[in-house]
């Protein structure tokens, strides 16, 4: 049975020989019915705080929820941005790799291509060389003629033209030969 303070307030005893003093009773009745709606306005009270207790302990299990979801939800997209920063980091030493090779490639292959030119040019010296050694040997033989003329006393102007012509022809045929 629920008890009011409205119950006990109205509660009336029977009434017999050698009895309580009723003034007590009813005194006791208003003090017993004043700590019972203390009580009850307590009870009242301690009910809305828990209430609201609870709706703030679901408000923090939601919040708590939220942050959970989004600490989650944050270490999946630094996960994610690892994983992309090392793929791109990949990319970039594969890229810079690639490049290096082709840069060797490139390198060597003008090494290669100035070896020979350089063997080119070599041969092309020697090939001058050559050519200069023969024309000064062309010129050696004309003065040695010169010399061998002027020895003898037969430089007049007509020999001395036929002896011009002469070397020259040798210089040229050695200067075609080589």
């Amino acid at each position: 049975m629920k008890l009011t303070p409205l119950d006990i307030q109205q509660m009336r005893f029977s009434t017999r020989l050698r009895g309580y003093d009723r003034e007590e009773v009813d005194h006791f009745l208003e003090v017993v019915t004043g700590a019972y709606e203390e009580v009850l306005k307590d009870h009242q009270s301690l009910q809305e705080q828990g209430a609201g207790m609870e709706r703030k302990l679901l408000e923090w299990r939601r919040k708590e929820e939220t942050i959970s979801q989004a600490v989650l939800a944050t270490q999946d997209v630094v996960k994610d941005l690892k994983q992309n920063a090392s793929r791109e980091a990949e990319l970039l030493i594969k890229e810079a790799e690639l490049r290096a090779e082709t840069l060797v490639r490139d390198a060597q292959a003008q090494v290669v291509e100035m070896e020979r030119e350089l063997v080119s040019l070599r041969k092309q010296r020697l090939i001058a060389v050559d050519k200069i050694r023969g024309v000064m040997q062309m010129f050696q033989v004309f003065l040695d003629v010169e010399d061998e003329d002027r020895g003898r006393g037969y430089i007049e102007n007509g020999m001395q033209h036929e002896l011009q012509n002469s070397a020259r022809l040798h210089i040229e045929e050695g200067l075609g030969t080589q």
